[in-house]
């Protein structure tokens, strides 16, 4: 699977459905050392509005608001599908990337 924006600089898109494209190995590794090339792909393949709505989508910097809109649709798709193993421990994972970027504050600090 590759990420449209990458999941290092767009967290929030990690799990995101719209984020991923199946590639094979040899396009993925292509790929991933040109930055450049595969926007480039991506705007022609889906064209910019929808590759810029997905970038605003994927963006943390938009506000934790946002953030914890998304966590939430994720944990509740994940929470529909029979094979739910792990989902807290997945949840508490995404909690705490979150904090370490400063998009959500730690429970003792929530008003």
């Amino acid at each position: 699977m590759a990420h449209l924006y990458p999941k290092g600089a767009h967290p929030c898109g990690r799990y995101m459905e719209s984020n991923v494209r199946c590639l094979c190995v040899r396009c993925h590794k292509y790929y991933s050392d040109r930055d450049a090339e595969w926007t480039r792909l991506l705007i022609n393949k889906l064209g910019f509005e929808p590759y810029e709505t997905l970038g605003k989508m994927v963006d943390v910097r938009i506000g934790p608001q946002d953030y914890a809109g998304y966590a939430l649709a994720f944990y509740l798709e994940v929470e529909k599908m029979e094979n739910r193993w792990k989902i807290e421990e997945r949840f508490q994972h995404l909690e705490g990337k979150a904090l370490k970027l400063g998009v959500i504050r730690a429970p003792s600090e929530r008003t």
